[in-house]
């Protein structure tokens, strides 16, 4: 399928080569998604009728170990262009069919440099695009990694106390989530606490909690290469009612969301729902980012739920609904949780970790 995907992607471009550069990490996950190969350097070249990876000396048992159904070619470190050159020539490759999304300026103009007869095709985001469906196992391990970052949460939240700092409470949660499995965490967390809960992407501090408060957490895990992301918004002892209008006013946002949610919606009119929702409630004007985004090898990729989105949710995509209150000088709130989009709803792979406002 991944292939026949790329072939058809040739035809539509009039292209002879679809080329993924791979270095220093910046062409994956495409190339392990499409080739099984998980090292930080080498060249996809994938044509009508040929499939090559190439590789330098490093990565040799991997490549054949890996990737079995791709001739591995050997190219020598410093020179690969030159050595990919070579191999258009060989392959008679005169278009080359990039994703200027992974693929780096620098590359193409060095490739330029050494065959300036070669015609450049660009297609932004069919890499992400071929990766927006999930397979059954795909899905598997993405609730496999939800899970993980579930059990570790609960185990967070026995743990917080006044007087703990939210770099405290972000360490301990990435350590956790490794001590349960995960291979690593999917991004730096979030730990927001208080009126810097304003901050919708916040580093955490030094900052100790204190009791009356609102906590933010936005986390997740990798395991076997695919993404874990959620959040949640924990209170630290009895908070003021307004804050609690906050809190309810966001579950109740995400919740409609979560209803809404199947493959008869596009993403701006998901968006929409839970954006309208908040709107009634009077805090419109603080909800002021996307309602959500793809999940899958990476932790942002398509598709999209925002107002930009017209498409409709494909079915077996998964996405991040997550509707957030951010007032300066108060704090915020957001709810999170990841679902796969099915045709008639959607299943949430988030539900081990419960949305009703905590009380710590």
């Amino acid at each position: 399928m991944k292939l026949a995907y790329i072939r058809e992607a040739l035809h539509q471009h009039h292209a002879d080569a679809l080329v993924v550069i791979n270095h220093e990490h910046s062409g994956q996950p495409d190339t392990a998604y499409i080739a099984g190969f998980t090292g930080s350097e080498s060249i996809l070249v994938i044509t009508k009728n040929a499939q090559i990876l190439c590789i330098d000396g490093r990565y040799t048992t991997r490549a054949k170990m890996e990737s079995p159904d791709y001739e591995v070619r050997m190219v020598v470190r410093g020179k690969a262009y030159h050595g990919l050159v070579a191999l258009f020539k060989e392959l008679g490759v005169d278009s080359l069919l990039l994703d200027p999304h992974i693929t780096k300026y620098s590359s193409v103009l060095t490739i330029n440099e050494i065959h300036p007869a070669l015609r450049i095709i660009s297609a932004p985001g069919m890499l992400q695009g071929l990766r927006q469906i999930k397979s059954g196992p795909e899905v598997q391990k993405l609730q496999e990694a939800a899970d993980i970052a579930c059990r570790a949460f609960d185990q967070l939240v026995k743990e917080i106390q006044v007087g703990k700092t939210e770099k405290w409470v972000a360490a301990r949660l990435e350590y956790l989530m490794k001590d349960m499995g995960a291979d690593k965490y999917s991004f730096d967390t979030i730990v927001a606490s208080g009126t810097n809960g304003a901050f919708p992407h916040y580093s955490p501090s030094a900052k100790e909690l204190v009791s009356g408060e609102l906590i933010t957490i936005d986390w997740g895990c990798y395991l076997d290469g695919y993404a874990s992301d959620m959040t949640r918004t924990v209170a630290l002892g009895q908070i003021s009612d307004r804050l609690r209008d906050i809190y309810e006013t966001v579950k109740g946002s995400q919740q409609a969301g979560l209803d809404r949610a199947s493959a008869h919606v596009t993403g701006s009119g998901l968006d929409m729902v839970c954006r309208n929702y908040i709107d009634s409630k009077g805090y419109g004007q603080y909800f002021v980012h996307g309602t959500g985004h793809g999940l899958g090898m990476d932790v942002h990729e398509q598709p999209y739920v925002n107002s930009n989105n017209e498409e409709l949710l494909p079915v077996n995509s998964v996405v991040s609904i997550e509707p957030g209150i951010y007032i300066e000088g108060v704090g915020g709130v957001r709810i999170e949780d990841c679902v796969v989009i099915k045709e008639d709803g959607c299943i949430n792979l988030n539900n081990g970790v419960t949305k009703e406002l905590m009380v710590l």
